[in-house]
């Protein structure tokens, strides 16, 4: 059993309890690697083997700026677990005191995997490099959309431009 967690209690509770920890997909890279240094230590002080399921939003597109556009759905997603309380303060988010702050500027650095093949490839790389997770789940749609048809078009070229250079 994977147990999702975005808070220390809950990290904490999946390194006692769980076969992995799903991490959420919304906290900066900065978050995540301290949730995932502490549920490593905690799955070692339990005699449990850890297991990171990295989840993260993303976004694919021909530009960066063609993913800015096609992000609106993502960040009504992420503007409403902003205002819900559900980020972890960083630095990134200094500056953000309101859902009218968080711009996809703001949002998608170190959060949102964004932009074209090269940039996808770049950002996931350093979420390997900083997070070593075991398991990646991309999610491309939220309930504001995409819609079905370019959904289905952003898995192809994520399939094609993407999974094959990881």
């Amino acid at each position: 059993m994977w147990l999702a967690a975005w808070s220390e209690p809950g990290v904490k509770r999946a390194a006692r309890i769980a076969d992995g920890w799903i991490v959420d997909p919304i906290q900066s890279i900065s978050v995540v690697k301290a949730q995932a240094d502490l549920y490593r230590e905690e799955c070692a002080k339990n005699g449990r083997k850890p297991f990171v399921c990295l989840m993260r939003d993303a976004v694919i597109a021909d530009t960066v700026e063609r993913a800015s556009v096609l992000a609106e759905p993502t960040m009504e997603t992420h503007r409403w677990y902003f205002e819900h309380g559900a980020f972890v303060p960083d630095e990134q988010l200094a500056n953000v005191h309101s859902v009218s702050d968080l711009s996809f500027k703001v949002a998608a650095k170190d959060r949102i995997i964004h932009g074209d093949a090269d940039a996808i490839i770049e950002q996931l790389g350093r979420f390997e490099d900083i997070i070593k997770p075991d398991y990646l789940i991309i999610r491309m749609r939220h309930p504001g959309g995409p819609d079905q048809q370019q959904s289905l078009d952003d898995i192809q070229m994520f399939g094609e431009q993407v999974i094959p250079r990881l």
